[in-house]
């Protein structure tokens, strides 16, 4: 993926100056989309610590806890 990531931005730079809005554009969105991944990482991250020391939830409140971040989310 990082290499991906490398070839891509490298592409993009070839175009900086004839097409500055869409390199741009490309370059947010990625940069949005990688802090995203790193961001669910980390949450991952925690909650495998929290599977150390609680027992697994159910499927009802999985459901309820994304109705909940949905309507937290929609109020922002």
């Amino acid at each position: 993926m990082d290499d991906l990531l490398i070839q891509t931005r490298e592409s993009l730079a070839k175009y900086e100056s004839s097409h500055p809005n869409l390199t741009n554009l490309w370059i947010k969105y990625i940069d949005i989309k990688v802090q995203n991944l790193e961001n669910s990482l980390n949450h991952c991250k925690h909650a495998i610590n929290l599977m150390n020391t609680t027992k697994d939830i159910t499927n009802e409140n999985i459901l309820a806890l994304h109705f909940i971040a949905l309507l937290n989310n929609e109020n922002e």
